[in-house]
């Protein structure tokens, strides 16, 4: 009789979402967020280093529409990991929540590739 009861509450029980290891934010990024431009459709800077609860900002300074798609690391497959398309000016930033290398391509153009170390 305990068996049936002990399986319906672990069948009931809520499964805990466990926390997207990066953020989007909205608004203006953090004054200690390095900044990665978009332009002659390259990254700048191919590898940003930060440390766990800092951002990274990506500006879009190129004539051409972008994205960043983490691929590889922490927040792969994340519901998260792909990016709105970036228009010429437009800005994206992420707080990443945990520790690794988070590998990123532009999905518009995939030889654009780049990564954010995180210690």
């Amino acid at each position: 009789m305990r068996m049936p009861a002990l399986a319906a509450l672990l069948v009931a029980a809520p499964i805990a979402a466990q926390a997207s290891p990066i953020e989007i934010m909205k608004g203006p990024p953090p004054a200690d967020a390095p900044e990665v431009k978009i332009e002659a459709t390259q990254f700048s800077t191919p590898e940003v280093k930060v440390k766990v609860g800092q951002a990274v900002k990506w500006v879009n300074a190129d004539g051409a529409t972008h994205n960043v798609h983490f691929r590889r690391g922490p927040a792969k497959g994340a519901a998260n990991a792909q990016g709105r398309t970036l228009n010429v000016g437009d800005a994206y930033v992420v707080r990443f929540a945990q520790s690794g290398t988070y590998e990123y391509i532009d999905t518009l153009h995939s030889t654009m590739k780049g990564k954010v170390v995180v210690e």
